[in-house]
């Protein structure tokens, strides 16, 4: 049986964002809204342009997954990776200016502490979303919510928060914001194999010293 590396756990997570629409719609029908209001139209991923933040293992595998839903991938990161069909950028105002989804992948560091701020956000077009799972302090969070009170994007997914466990209470009365508890590695199976490396690196490193 070939288990899952956390890395492309993590991306499922990252992609699963865009699709909880599915939970949305049941929840219409289990609700009993179908009976009394027409279902809203919503907008397709096909053809979307998504900028990830960050082409790392993580990154590569969210890319790979929008290909295949015929999306546009562009990418900013600190070196042009020239991967076939994907757009590299290397000034991520610029980028954010394209996109209609912002995905944050890249490695939580002092060098991407607060790089999604006030500019990058009014540079997205008012129908985009950011979703992050990578680390709460990338995106200026007081930033993103004045952001989506003055609906100046469309939504936003969030896996991961500034302050973890503490998630401002304000994003509990947004309707377009999807919020989970850091739960990209969350299951059985990802702790086992978590479990396992960290096994393997501890009996590598003490039978060498």
């Amino acid at each position: 049986m070939q288990w899952l590396t956390i890395q492309q756990i993590l991306q499922w997570h990252s992609f699963s964002i865009y699709l909880d629409v599915f939970f949305i719609n049941h929840r219409f029908v289990e609700n009993g809204l179908w009976r009394k209001h027409v279902y809203p139209l919503s907008h397709s991923v096909t053809n979307k342009c998504v900028g990830i933040v960050g082409l790392g293992k993580i990154g590569k595998a969210i890319a790979k997954r929008c290909s295949a839903f015929n999306m546009n991938i562009h990418y900013w990161g600190r070196t042009n990776q020239k991967v076939s069909n994907y757009t590299f950028h290397n000034n991520l105002s610029e980028m954010s200016k394209k996109v209609d989804f912002l995905v944050i992948s890249c490695a939580g560091n002092e060098q991407t502490k607060g790089i999604i701020d006030e500019n990058i956000l009014a540079n997205l077009q008012s129908t985009a979303y950011v979703i992050n799972v990578a680390r709460g302090f990338i995106i200026k969070q007081d930033a993103l919510i004045i952001s989506l009170q003055n609906n100046q994007i469309a939504g936003a997914g969030l896996d991961v928060f500034e302050d973890e466990p503490n998630v401002p209470h304000v994003f509990f009365q947004m309707k377009n914001v999807l919020l989970q508890p850091h739960a990209g590695s969350a299951t059985e199976e990802t702790r086992n194999i978590m479990f396992h490396q960290v096994s393997k690196h501890l009996i590598n490193f003490y039978s060498t010293h």
